[in-house]
């Protein structure tokens, strides 16, 4: 399945496009859903209809809905009426409604117990249950494409970033060595005879894990994200950074969708603002090498209904048929984050476009490695053979970050 992600500063029309490139693609005859993570009436109104949690599908095939909480308790995690029958099972086997098990670990932590609505109103527990809503929908096999139109890079980036920072925090305040002290204590399985059972590390662990599966699958081979912008020098300087930035987590960028474009065929436009609109745009493509730019004409009133989104969605992606929903489904081809072994060595390897070699900062912490660019940090778990290897150097090269590991004699088996 491919994943779409579209995200570019307030105003830049990101809505509009991800709902031109849904429509476009299912018109095209691909099983496409779109979900908003943005505003909740954004995407309805850009649609002409109503959506909620509760998928809507259009009359070309498209299938709608908004993620995340904000419609009463039952949506912890939110009732998911596209799933085939088996696919709403519970992923585990506790019977226990959700926010039964939320108060029992609660009280097992000695914390007093909340309602389930209550806790959607906790900092960042909007932005866990959004991506928990999100879990189910990137793992369907009987759709093509999922097109997220998500919100501006600020908050998108905080939301791509939780996973790893949530697991640092749970890891921190539930360690491992903490949880096997607290199942020994236990001593009794909940539910008769049998191996003791710890429900808040159980808890802890399950979140930890389905998280960090939301991020795998949004950084996974068939996944990109797509920056949206208009031909403006404060729009291009964000979309700047946010290529930085989405790099630094892990999210490959494969194209800019630049919105709003004049089109000098459409009528008389001034010959000073479309020569300065060339210049603009010729920039535009050299500072983003080799990210294609696709551009969707402006039009004299904002595009609301399918009807009016076909034109936006033909500007982008050409006229419909099998080879334009080829080009959509078709998986990437962006540098990704890599590990090589060279020799003695290992090589880590991290596209990271736009941005200086003095501006980037490098630290070991234990197990983790701790990047920074300006105004983005991330703290990424080392895969395993790293984390028994020592950094020898790191350098930036072609818009690409290397980090050189050698095997720790101490921590390395030698035969």
């Amino acid at each position: 399945m491919r994943l779409l992600l579209l995200t570019g500063k307030g105003g830049a029309g990101t809505t509009t496009v991800a709902a031109a490139t849904a429509l476009h693609a299912a018109t095209c005859g691909t099983r496409t859903l779109l979900i908003s993570l943005d505003r909740p009436d954004g995407l309805g109104r850009i649609l002409g209809t109503r959506i909620g949690p509760r998928t809507v599908t259009l009359s070309n095939g498209l299938h709608v809905r908004q993620a995340g909480p904000g419609y009463g308790p039952a949506t912890f995690p939110p009732p998911d009426d596209f799933a085939s029958p088996d696919d709403s099972a519970s992923p585990d086997d506790d019977p226990t409604p959700r926010d039964e098990r939320l108060e029992r670990v609660l009280a097992d932590a000695d914390l007093d117990p909340l309602p389930a609505a209550d806790l959607a109103g906790l900092p960042g527990a909007q932005d866990i249950l959004t991506l928990l809503d999100l879990f189910p929908h990137l793992e369907r096999d009987d759709l093509d494409l999922v097109v997220l139109d998500c919100p501006p890079p600020a908050t998108t980036l905080r939301l791509l970033a939780l996973p790893e920072t949530l697991r640092d925090c749970l890891d921190q305040l539930l360690p491992v060595e903490r949880r096997v002290l607290r199942a020994m204590a236990r001593g009794k399985h909940p539910r008769g005879d049998g191996p003791p059972r710890d429900h808040l590390a159980d808890e802890t662990d399950s979140l930890r894990e389905r998280l960090l599966r939301v991020r795998d699958l949004l950084t996974g081979p068939g996944a990109s994200v797509r920056l949206v912008l208009t031909p403006q020098s404060a729009a291009i300087e964000s979309a700047r950074r946010a290529w930085t930035a989405l790099s630094l987590l892990g999210h490959a960028v494969d194209a800019l969708v630049v919105n709003q474009v004049i089109n000098p065929e459409s009528g008389p436009w001034p010959a000073e603002l479309l020569a300065a609109q060339k210049d603009l745009l010729c920039g535009l493509a050299a500072d983003f090498e080799p990210l294609p730019v696709l551009r969707a004409y402006h039009a004299l009133a904002e595009p609301v209904g399918t009807s009016a989104l076909a034109a936006p969605g033909e500007d982008l992606y050409g006229p419909c048929g099998k080879g334009s929903a080829g080009e959509l489904l078709t998986e990437p081809a962006v540098g990704r984050f890599r590990v090589e072994r060279r020799g003695e060595e290992y090589l880590m390897v991290l596209p990271l476009p736009l941005v200086d070699r003095e501006r980037v900062r490098l630290s070991r912490r234990g197990d983790d490695l701790v990047m920074e660019v300006p105004g983005q940090r991330r703290v990424m778990s080392l895969p395993s053979a790293l984390r028994r290897c020592r950094v020898t150097v790191a350098s930036l090269r072609d818009a690409e970050l290397t980090v050189r590991f050698r095997p720790d004699p101490a921590l390395w088996p030698t035969a």
